[in-house]
């Protein structure tokens, strides 16, 4: 007999698969919002008043007429 031809094996082709491409979500871009610059309010220097020293009045001790009461009690006494 004659030899036996050997059978070639046909590969088979894989199929690539395809990638699915990922669409890519736009990103909004998001809109700055301008900070307002607030102004600084200069500060006023407060000056500094100068307390003016009060002199104090010595207060004269009056002294109660006690005298004149008990001239009074006594008339009333008489009367």
């Amino acid at each position: 007999g004659g030899e036996k031809k050997k059978k070639k094996k046909k590969k088979k082709k894989k199929k690539k698969k395809k990638k699915k491409k990922k669409k890519k979500k736009k990103k909004k871009k998001k809109k700055k919002k301008k900070k307002k610059k607030k102004k600084k309010k200069k500060k006023k220097k407060k000056k500094k008043k100068k307390k003016k020293k009060k002199k104090k009045k010595k207060k004269k001790k009056k002294k109660k007429k006690k005298k004149k009461k008990k001239e009074k009690k006594e008339k009333k006494k008489k009367k």
